[in-house]
């Protein structure tokens, strides 16, 4: 039986340019980019043609940098940890992050740090609720950027807008993160304009290869490295550099960058058929208006196990939620919760998360298998 996929958020079938490219740095660049001899240096010098690469198409600060790690985990704890050897204070964080966020902040809780959430809101953040948590304690405010689990887009801007004016009455800088995985190269990001301090990136989730990643630090010069090792990435992350990873990450965010706007309009067009044969089919829908188009939940007849078998025996590959989340039971539904919808919603969510590769007909015999069921 063929397959359709939608559960690209999970991660992606990883492209032929990608493939390629990786191959080609593989055979190429096998050499370790920290050694001192010539054809090394060769290989040091295409790496860091890639780092600037990736940095332009962020539009990240001059002074910034990337870290290149394994994966959005790494760079989520890199910058995270060092705070359990400073003395403990206040974080600022959402309830609808990502498994490997929330982990860091049960570790900072037992290492005395408080931490303070968020409110939401129509299945969103509610910014506005920054002000009754926010004080002379306040060291980070964290909150995921596109929501992993309702495709729903926080608004960053404001969020930073506003603890940047707290810096001022507080005079100190308060740090900011932002898990941006999903949306990397799904909308726009403009670094310059968002004033961040941090955020992670994973390659898997755009058509690149598994076990490569990139930390973004505002400020090099006063990060505290999680991992020292022999002192690459310019001290910031130990370990010989996986150059053929990223080589074709960078090839893979090249493959997206190539005519950006019409791929973005055709999966707002895949977006709006979900959404519109979602209603005629009387599911709820738990996504919003200011919303990823590559993300599309919903609540059904049936819990979201039984949807997904009934689907599956149909053809079709969906989820109920964080890939990382559904490892441990109960924690799709937890992120629901937290997102303001009821116990029978959260039980009964779908995700369908869909790539560039995905067509209008699979959208379409997605509804269609969806209202057989």
């Amino acid at each position: 039986m063929s397959l359709i996929y939608l559960d690209n958020a999970a991660t992606t079938k990883i492209s032929q340019r990608a493939l390629k490219a990786y191959v080609g740095a593989s055979e190429e660049y096998y050499l370790n980019p920290s050694a001192s001899y010539k054809a090394a240096r060769m290989a040091k010098e295409r790496l860091e043609e890639e780092r600037d690469y990736i940095k332009r198409a962020l539009n990240a600060d001059d002074k910034s940098t990337i870290v290149f790690t394994s994966g959005a985990t790494e760079s989520i704890q890199s910058f995270l940890l060092p705070l359990a050897k400073e003395k403990p204070g206040e974080i600022i964080a959402t309830r609808i992050e990502h498994a490997a966020t929330k982990e860091m902040l049960f570790s900072l809780e037992a290492f005395g740090w408080k931490i303070k959430y968020l409110k939401t809101k129509n299945g969103s953040v509610d910014i506005s609720s920054l002000d009754e948590l926010i004080g002379k304690d306040t060291r980070l405010v964290l909150s995921i950027h596109t929501s992993n689990a309702n495709g729903n887009i926080q608004d960053i801007k404001r969020l930073s807008e506003k603890v940047r004016d707290y810096d001022k009455s507080l005079k100190h800088r308060i740090l900011i993160f932002s898990d941006m995985v999903q949306s990397f190269e799904k909308i726009d990001i403009d670094l310059k304009n968002l004033d961040i301090d941090g955020a992670s990136f994973s390659s898997h989730k755009i058509n690149g290869p598994k076990g490569i990643g990139a930390l973004y630090i505002k400020r090099p010069e006063s990060f505290i490295p999680f991992s020292k090792g022999g002192g690459q990435e310019n001290g910031l992350r130990g370990g010989t550099e996986n150059l053929p990873g990223i080589i074709s990450f960078a090839e893979a965010i090249r493959e997206h960058e190539e005519n950006k706007r019409e791929k973005r309009e055709r999966a707002k067009l895949i977006s709006r058929t979900l959404r519109e044969g979602l209603l005629n089919l009387k599911a709820r829908l738990l996504t919003g208006e200011c919303s990823s188009p590559y993300i599309t939940s919903f609540s059904y007849k049936y819990p979201s196990e039984v949807t997904m078998r009934m689907l599956y025996d149909k053809g079709f590959i969906i989820s109920a939620g964080s890939a990382c989340s559904n490892n441990k039971k109960g924690s799709s539904e937890e992120t629901y919760r937290a997102l303001g919808y009821s116990s029978e919603d959260a039980k009964r969510a779908i995700r369908l998360s869909i790539s560039d590769d995905t067509t209008l007909e699979e959208a379409k015999a997605f509804l269609k298998a969806l209202g057989e069921i």
